[in-house]
C-alpha cells in the first residue's frame, strides 16, 4: 500500500506504520508487524542517534527523511501490531533532533 507523500511543512501526516525499535534506514523490511512497500511513510521514532528520528519515504536503498518541520506537528499511525490507530505529537520539552523535539504519543 502506498500512501501520497504530503508536503513536509504541513503539521498534520498520516504514515503507515512507526518503528518499535532502532533501525537501519534502508531496504524493505518489516516494521511492528508490517511488510514495507517502496514510498510507503514511516515515523521513525526509536532512533540511538536522536537526529535521526523523523518521517521517512521507505526505499528499496536509502531512506529520504521528509519531515517534520514544526513543534506541534501531529503524526498518525495507520497500521502495525502495536502503535495502528495512535498518534504522536512533536513536543519541545523533550530531547531535540535536527532542530525538532521528540515525538510523545498522545
Amino acid at each position: 500500500m502506498i500512501f501520497e507523500r504530503q508536503d513536509k511543512d504541513e503539521i498534520f501526516w498520516s504514515v503507515r506504520v512507526a518503528t518499535t525499535e532502532d533501525i537501519a534506514l534502508s531496504g524493505l523490511g518489516t516494521i511492528d508487524g508490517i511488510a514495507l512497500d517502496s514510498a510507503d511513510l514511516v515515523l521513525v521514532r526509536d532512533q540511538t542517534v536522536e537526529s535521526e528520528n523523523g518521517i521517512y519515504l521507505a526505499s528499496s536503498l536509502s531512506w529520504t527523511k521528509v519531515g517534520p518541520k514544526f513543534t506541534g506537528t501531529v503524526v498518525a499511525i495507520q497500521e502495525g501490531d502495536l502503535y495502528r490507530h495512535l498518534m504522536f505529537m512533536v513536543r519541545s520539552d523533550l530531547t531535540t533532533w535536527d532542530g525538532m523535539a521528540a515525538f510523545a504519543q498522545i
